[in-house]
């Protein structure tokens, strides 16, 4: 007994000094304490960022906004293999919020990995049956879903972006737990139908990024059903309009605020505006 004992103070003594292990019962609090900025113009487009000193044993910077109808989603794309910032895709479709979206190669000329369509034109078809691969589609109706392979169907959807890892299903969390801290980039749905985008700043000393599975928790506590992580591989790139949040000329957020290196260029993105242009 001294001997299990033993091994059991050496186990809870080693999970102190790792800084915890984030579990399902990990209670995140968005308390107005820790809000550092806040923009709402209407009730159908929420603008916040929160810092937390210490979550999941690190300090964090996390960006959200949460939409619903009449919102409207979309997915920009670059052509002919070229790239180009967030904030100039954005403009061009008129967005109030936009993040980076699918994953994309650079060789030399950028295309996307896995399924992507934008307003009806395909530029990748092909699906994979990874594990734990999901995919987030917009139907004609604006009807946002993330779907793993073996539900989507192509010519259901107007638009559809790939995802690496299913953060989320029905509740359950089902993100995997490689260890690897990074920026990223998440969308989820809410019970509602509500469209939750969320980027988590890292690789800096007031951010440290966060792991899949952390990024699974920090969506469900956000009351998100389904989630999917997104490419985030760069520090964030996360744009909004500062002032309005739509239906105004003012521009976009400081770059520098969310991007450390400067605003990158990027493939394609997930955006979503007020008005019936996509």
């Amino acid at each position: 007994m001294k001997i299990l004992h033993s091994l059991l103070l050496l186990l809870l003594l080693a999970g102190s000094a790792w800084g915890g292990t984030a579990t399902e019962e990990t209670t995140i609090s968005w308390g107005r304490e820790r809000l550092v900025a806040s923009e709402q113009k209407t009730d159908s487009l929420k603008f916040e960022q929160y810092y937390f000193k210490e979550l999941f044993g690190k300090p964090l910077m996390i960006s959200l906004i949460r939409g619903k109808s009449p919102v409207r989603y979309g997915i920009g794309v670059c052509e002919n293999g070229k790239r180009e910032t967030v904030s100039s895709m954005a403009r061009k479709h008129n967005a109030a919020a936009a993040v980076n979206a699918g994953f994309f190669t650079f060789d030399p000329a950028s295309r996307p990995v896995g399924v992507l369509k934008s307003a009806n034109v395909v530029y990748n078809d092909s699906i994979d049956g990874l594990k734990n691969r999901g995919y987030l589609a917009i139907s004609p109706e604006q009807e946002v879903k993330i779907l793993t392979p073996a539900e989507l169907k192509l010519d259901e959807f107007d638009s559809i972006v790939h995802g690496n890892d299913l953060l989320l299903r029905n509740g359950r969390v089902t993100a995997s737990t490689t260890p690897d801290r990074h920026p990223r980039t998440a969308v989820g749905i809410g019970t509602e139908g509500d469209v939750v985008l969320v980027v988590v700043d890292g690789r800096n000393e007031k951010s440290a990024g966060v792991t899949l599975h952390e990024l699974a928790l920090i969506m469900k506590s956000l009351g998100c059903h389904d989630a999917l992580n997104l490419d985030g591989r760069h520090p964030r790139r996360f744009i909004h309009r500062v002032v309005c949040l739509a239906d105004c000329d003012d521009d976009f957020g400081d770059v520098k605020k969310f991007d450390h290196a400067g605003e990158r260029q990027v493939h394609n993105i997930l955006y979503c505006c007020y008005d019936s242009k996509r």
